[in-house]
Protein backbone atom coordinates (compact mmCIF):
# COMPACT_ATOMS: atom_id res chain seq x y z
CA UNK A 1 0.00 0.00 0.00
CA UNK A 2 1.59 3.52 -0.97
CA UNK A 3 1.79 6.21 1.82
CA UNK A 4 1.07 9.56 0.82
CA UNK A 5 3.21 12.12 3.06
CA UNK A 6 1.41 15.54 3.86
CA UNK A 7 4.18 17.47 2.80
CA UNK A 8 5.33 18.18 -0.17
CA UNK A 9 8.61 16.16 0.01
CA UNK A 10 6.60 13.32 1.60
CA UNK A 11 4.09 13.59 -1.32
CA UNK A 12 6.86 13.27 -3.75
CA UNK A 13 8.85 10.62 -2.18
CA UNK A 14 5.87 8.58 -2.04
CA UNK A 15 4.96 9.34 -5.93
CA UNK A 16 8.09 8.31 -7.26
CA UNK A 17 8.37 5.25 -5.25
CA UNK A 18 4.53 4.35 -6.44
CA UNK A 19 5.91 5.36 -9.94
CA UNK A 20 8.58 3.11 -9.57
CA UNK A 21 6.76 0.41 -8.47
CA UNK A 22 4.38 1.00 -11.30
CA UNK A 23 6.84 1.25 -14.09
CA UNK A 24 8.51 -2.41 -12.64
CA UNK A 25 5.32 -3.76 -12.80
CA UNK A 26 4.60 -1.89 -16.50
CA UNK A 27 7.75 -3.28 -17.27
CA UNK A 28 7.18 -6.76 -16.46
CA UNK A 29 3.99 -7.00 -17.97
CA UNK A 30 5.61 -5.56 -21.13
CA UNK A 31 8.56 -8.44 -20.52
CA UNK A 32 5.91 -10.71 -20.17
CA UNK A 33 3.73 -9.64 -23.32
CA UNK A 34 6.52 -9.29 -25.17
CA UNK A 35 8.08 -12.87 -24.16
CA UNK A 36 3.99 -14.04 -25.19
CA UNK A 37 4.46 -12.31 -28.36
CA UNK A 38 7.89 -13.90 -29.44
CA UNK A 39 6.49 -17.26 -27.81
CA UNK A 40 3.39 -16.61 -30.78
CA UNK A 41 5.53 -15.63 -32.88
CA UNK A 42 7.39 -18.32 -32.60
CA UNK A 43 4.79 -20.53 -32.27
CA UNK A 44 3.25 -18.84 -35.58
CA UNK A 45 6.58 -19.52 -37.07
CA UNK A 46 6.41 -23.34 -36.59
CA UNK A 47 3.32 -23.86 -37.85
CA UNK A 48 4.18 -21.88 -41.10
CA UNK A 49 6.83 -24.41 -41.55
CA UNK A 50 4.15 -26.69 -40.43
CA UNK A 51 1.85 -25.33 -42.99
CA UNK A 52 4.09 -25.35 -45.41
CA UNK A 53 5.62 -28.78 -44.64
CA UNK A 54 1.87 -29.71 -45.16
CA UNK A 55 1.37 -28.08 -47.98
CA UNK A 56 4.29 -29.87 -49.91
CA UNK A 57 3.39 -32.76 -48.54
CA UNK A 58 -0.25 -32.06 -50.09
CA UNK A 59 1.18 -31.41 -53.13
CA UNK A 60 3.40 -34.36 -53.55
CA UNK A 61 0.81 -36.22 -52.68
CA UNK A 62 -1.03 -34.82 -55.40
CA UNK A 63 1.93 -35.25 -57.80
CA UNK A 64 2.23 -39.09 -56.40
CA UNK A 65 -1.78 -39.15 -57.07
CA UNK A 66 -1.23 -37.71 -60.43
CA UNK A 67 1.16 -39.55 -61.67
CA UNK A 68 -0.43 -42.93 -60.38
CA UNK A 69 -3.67 -41.88 -62.14
CA UNK A 70 -1.88 -40.56 -65.29
CA UNK A 71 -0.10 -44.40 -65.34
CA UNK A 72 -3.70 -45.98 -64.25
CA UNK A 73 -4.56 -43.94 -67.34
CA UNK A 74 -2.12 -44.93 -69.76
CA UNK A 75 -2.29 -48.65 -68.84
CA UNK A 76 -5.67 -48.63 -69.38
CA UNK A 77 -4.56 -47.20 -72.85
CA UNK A 78 -2.24 -49.65 -73.46
CA UNK A 79 -4.56 -52.07 -72.59
CA UNK A 80 -7.42 -51.24 -74.42
CA UNK A 81 -4.84 -50.90 -77.36
CA UNK A 82 -3.26 -54.04 -76.60
CA UNK A 83 -7.34 -55.22 -76.82
CA UNK A 84 -8.09 -53.64 -80.22
CA UNK A 85 -4.79 -54.87 -81.48
CA UNK A 86 -4.90 -58.22 -80.39
CA UNK A 87 -8.74 -58.55 -81.60
CA UNK A 88 -7.26 -56.95 -85.02
CA UNK A 89 -4.84 -60.06 -85.02
CA UNK A 90 -7.64 -62.62 -84.18
CA UNK A 91 -9.39 -60.77 -87.09
CA UNK A 92 -6.84 -60.73 -89.46
CA UNK A 93 -5.92 -64.84 -88.47
CA UNK A 94 -10.02 -65.61 -88.73
CA UNK A 95 -9.62 -63.66 -92.03
CA UNK A 96 -6.50 -65.46 -93.02
CA UNK A 97 -7.80 -69.30 -92.07
CA UNK A 98 -11.21 -68.15 -93.74
CA UNK A 99 -9.27 -67.36 -97.15
CA UNK A 100 -7.26 -70.21 -96.62
CA UNK A 101 -9.89 -72.28 -96.40
CA UNK A 102 -12.05 -70.74 -99.43
CA UNK A 103 -8.32 -71.74 -101.32
CA UNK A 104 -8.26 -75.24 -99.91
CA UNK A 105 -12.04 -76.03 -100.85
CA UNK A 106 -10.97 -74.47 -104.18
CA UNK A 107 -7.98 -76.46 -104.91
CA UNK A 108 -10.16 -79.50 -103.62
CA UNK A 109 -12.97 -78.58 -105.93
CA UNK A 110 -10.55 -77.71 -109.06
CA UNK A 111 -8.90 -81.14 -108.18
CA UNK A 112 -12.26 -83.03 -108.63
CA UNK A 113 -12.83 -81.25 -111.56
CA UNK A 114 -10.05 -82.18 -113.37
CA UNK A 115 -10.10 -85.75 -112.01
CA UNK A 116 -13.71 -85.83 -114.00
CA UNK A 117 -12.41 -84.22 -117.01
CA UNK A 118 -9.39 -86.96 -116.62
CA UNK A 119 -11.99 -90.11 -116.79
CA UNK A 120 -13.79 -88.54 -118.72
CA UNK A 121 -11.28 -88.09 -121.28
CA UNK A 122 -10.07 -91.54 -120.59
CA UNK A 123 -13.80 -92.93 -121.45
CA UNK A 124 -14.09 -91.14 -124.78
CA UNK A 125 -10.79 -92.72 -125.63
CA UNK A 126 -12.38 -96.13 -125.02
CA UNK A 127 -14.96 -95.56 -126.43
CA UNK A 128 -13.17 -94.21 -129.82
CA UNK A 129 -10.78 -97.39 -129.81
CA UNK A 130 -13.62 -99.57 -129.11
CA UNK A 131 -15.63 -97.92 -132.35
CA UNK A 132 -12.52 -97.86 -134.11
CA UNK A 133 -11.93 -101.67 -133.16
CA UNK A 134 -15.55 -102.34 -134.61
CA UNK A 135 -15.48 -100.43 -137.14
CA UNK A 136 -12.28 -102.56 -138.43
CA UNK A 137 -13.91 -104.97 -137.89
CA UNK A 138 -17.19 -104.08 -139.72
CA UNK A 139 -14.99 -103.27 -142.61
CA UNK A 140 -12.81 -106.39 -142.43
CA UNK A 141 -15.74 -108.17 -142.58
CA UNK A 142 -17.46 -106.14 -145.52
CA UNK A 143 -13.98 -106.90 -147.67
CA UNK A 144 -14.25 -110.73 -146.97
CA UNK A 145 -17.94 -111.00 -147.65
CA UNK A 146 -17.85 -110.45 -150.87
CA UNK A 147 -14.98 -113.54 -151.06
CA UNK A 148 -16.56 -115.81 -148.21
CA UNK A 149 -19.70 -115.49 -150.83
CA UNK A 150 -18.03 -116.48 -154.12
CA UNK A 151 -16.22 -119.40 -151.72
CA UNK A 152 -19.57 -120.35 -150.58
CA UNK A 153 -20.96 -120.14 -154.14
CA UNK A 154 -18.23 -122.18 -155.52
CA UNK A 155 -18.72 -124.83 -153.03
CA UNK A 156 -22.22 -124.86 -153.75
CA UNK A 157 -21.71 -125.47 -157.03
CA UNK A 158 -19.33 -127.85 -156.12
CA UNK A 159 -22.01 -130.32 -154.15
CA UNK A 160 -24.64 -130.17 -156.99
CA UNK A 161 -21.98 -131.40 -159.40
CA UNK A 162 -20.99 -134.34 -156.86
CA UNK A 163 -24.67 -134.71 -156.29
CA UNK A 164 -25.94 -134.76 -159.73
CA UNK A 165 -23.52 -136.99 -160.35
CA UNK A 166 -24.50 -139.53 -158.02
CA UNK A 167 -28.27 -139.45 -159.10
CA UNK A 168 -27.10 -140.33 -162.17
CA UNK A 169 -24.84 -143.25 -161.11
CA UNK A 170 -25.93 -145.68 -158.69
CA UNK A 171 -22.12 -146.90 -158.35
CA UNK A 172 -21.29 -143.36 -157.53
CA UNK A 173 -24.25 -142.27 -155.26
CA UNK A 174 -23.12 -145.76 -152.93
CA UNK A 175 -20.37 -143.64 -151.90
CA UNK A 176 -22.13 -141.27 -150.21
CA UNK A 177 -24.06 -143.95 -148.31
CA UNK A 178 -23.66 -143.01 -144.78
CA UNK A 179 -27.46 -143.42 -143.49
CA UNK A 180 -28.44 -145.07 -139.86
CA UNK A 181 -30.22 -147.85 -142.26
CA UNK A 182 -28.68 -148.40 -146.01
CA UNK A 183 -31.85 -146.89 -148.28
CA UNK A 184 -32.90 -149.19 -150.98
CA UNK A 185 -32.00 -147.93 -154.52
CA UNK A 186 -35.29 -146.44 -155.09
CA UNK A 187 -34.77 -144.36 -152.10
CA UNK A 188 -30.91 -143.23 -152.30
CA UNK A 189 -31.68 -141.11 -155.38
CA UNK A 190 -34.84 -139.25 -153.51
CA UNK A 191 -32.74 -138.50 -150.85
CA UNK A 192 -30.17 -137.37 -152.36
CA UNK A 193 -32.56 -134.86 -154.11
CA UNK A 194 -33.79 -133.88 -150.88
CA UNK A 195 -30.49 -133.20 -149.55
CA UNK A 196 -29.86 -130.85 -152.57
CA UNK A 197 -33.27 -128.83 -151.84
CA UNK A 198 -31.98 -128.39 -148.21
CA UNK A 199 -28.61 -127.28 -149.18
CA UNK A 200 -29.75 -124.66 -151.31
CA UNK A 201 -31.82 -123.12 -149.26
CA UNK A 202 -29.05 -122.86 -146.69
CA UNK A 203 -26.97 -121.66 -149.29
CA UNK A 204 -28.99 -118.91 -150.08
CA UNK A 205 -29.87 -118.43 -145.99
CA UNK A 206 -26.00 -118.26 -145.79
CA UNK A 207 -25.08 -115.36 -148.62
CA UNK A 208 -28.23 -113.42 -147.55
CA UNK A 209 -30.79 -114.14 -149.98
CA UNK A 210 -33.35 -115.12 -147.69
CA UNK A 211 -33.56 -114.41 -144.21
CA UNK A 212 -34.66 -116.87 -141.55
CA UNK A 213 -38.27 -116.14 -141.18
CA UNK A 214 -38.71 -117.55 -145.43
CA UNK A 215 -35.82 -120.03 -144.62
CA UNK A 216 -38.14 -121.53 -142.07
CA UNK A 217 -40.95 -121.38 -144.51
CA UNK A 218 -39.72 -123.47 -147.23
CA UNK A 219 -38.52 -125.86 -144.13
CA UNK A 220 -42.16 -126.08 -143.14
CA UNK A 221 -43.40 -126.90 -146.41
CA UNK A 222 -41.02 -129.21 -147.30
CA UNK A 223 -41.53 -131.08 -144.28
CA UNK A 224 -44.65 -132.29 -145.18
CA UNK A 225 -43.38 -134.25 -147.70
CA UNK A 226 -42.83 -137.89 -146.24
CA UNK A 227 -39.98 -138.82 -148.68
CA UNK A 228 -38.33 -135.80 -146.95
CA UNK A 229 -39.03 -137.00 -143.78
CA UNK A 230 -37.39 -140.06 -143.80
CA UNK A 231 -34.48 -138.47 -145.67
CA UNK A 232 -34.10 -136.62 -142.04
CA UNK A 233 -34.62 -139.42 -140.24
CA UNK A 234 -31.88 -141.54 -141.68
CA UNK A 235 -29.30 -138.70 -141.32
CA UNK A 236 -29.81 -137.48 -137.84
CA UNK A 237 -27.02 -139.45 -136.53
CA UNK A 238 -24.63 -136.85 -139.47
CA UNK A 239 -26.36 -133.93 -137.65
CA UNK A 240 -25.39 -135.06 -134.14
CA UNK A 241 -21.73 -135.39 -135.02
CA UNK A 242 -21.28 -131.76 -135.97
CA UNK A 243 -19.44 -129.41 -134.19
CA UNK A 244 -21.40 -126.70 -132.18
CA UNK A 245 -20.01 -125.38 -129.61
CA UNK A 246 -22.42 -122.42 -128.76
CA UNK A 247 -25.02 -124.54 -127.43
CA UNK A 248 -27.83 -121.99 -128.83
CA UNK A 249 -28.63 -121.42 -132.40
CA UNK A 250 -24.76 -120.20 -132.69
CA UNK A 251 -24.49 -118.79 -136.48
CA UNK A 252 -28.06 -119.50 -137.49
CA UNK A 253 -28.88 -115.95 -136.24
CA UNK A 254 -26.66 -114.64 -138.70
CA UNK A 255 -26.68 -114.66 -142.32
CA UNK A 256 -23.07 -114.65 -142.58
CA UNK A 257 -22.62 -117.75 -141.09
CA UNK A 258 -19.38 -116.57 -139.92
CA UNK A 259 -19.09 -118.73 -136.71
CA UNK A 260 -18.93 -122.07 -138.87
CA UNK A 261 -22.34 -123.63 -136.49
CA UNK A 262 -25.00 -122.32 -138.78
CA UNK A 263 -26.17 -126.04 -140.26
CA UNK A 264 -25.85 -127.71 -136.81
CA UNK A 265 -28.46 -125.26 -135.51
CA UNK A 266 -30.40 -124.89 -137.83
CA UNK A 267 -30.79 -129.15 -137.64
CA UNK A 268 -31.77 -128.90 -134.69
CA UNK A 269 -34.45 -126.45 -135.48
CA UNK A 270 -35.40 -128.72 -138.09
CA UNK A 271 -35.62 -131.29 -135.74
CA UNK A 272 -37.78 -129.81 -133.63
CA UNK A 273 -39.71 -128.36 -136.06
CA UNK A 274 -40.36 -132.46 -137.67
CA UNK A 275 -41.24 -133.23 -133.95
CA UNK A 276 -44.08 -130.52 -133.30
CA UNK A 277 -45.62 -131.79 -137.03
CA UNK A 278 -45.41 -135.30 -135.93
CA UNK A 279 -47.13 -134.74 -132.86
CA UNK A 280 -49.69 -132.27 -134.69
CA UNK A 281 -50.81 -134.68 -136.99
CA UNK A 282 -54.33 -133.83 -138.28
CA UNK A 283 -54.05 -130.95 -137.03
CA UNK A 284 -53.33 -127.72 -139.90
CA UNK A 285 -49.52 -127.89 -140.32
CA UNK A 286 -48.73 -124.21 -141.38
CA UNK A 287 -49.94 -123.36 -137.97
CA UNK A 288 -47.56 -125.37 -136.21
CA UNK A 289 -44.25 -124.37 -134.67
CA UNK A 290 -42.23 -121.35 -134.38
CA UNK A 291 -39.37 -119.91 -136.50
CA UNK A 292 -36.02 -120.46 -135.02
CA UNK A 293 -37.24 -121.66 -131.22
CA UNK A 294 -35.21 -124.74 -130.05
Amino acid sequence: MTRWNAGPRGLCFASTAGLGVAVGALAAACGAAVGALVAQRRTLGELRCRVEQLEGQLLEGQALEGQRLEGQGLERVRLEKSGWEGQRAEGQRAEGQRREGHQQEGLRLEGQRQEGLRLDVEHLEVRRLEVERVEGQRLQGDAAQPRRRDNLAQQQLLHWELLSKAVDDPHLAEALDAFEAPPSPTRRAPYLFANSLYTNQLFAYRVGNIDRQELFGFLHGLLQNPIVREYWHATRHQRGAMADGSGNLGGFDRPDGSDGSDEAALGRVVDDLLQQLEDAEGEEWWVVGEPGVE
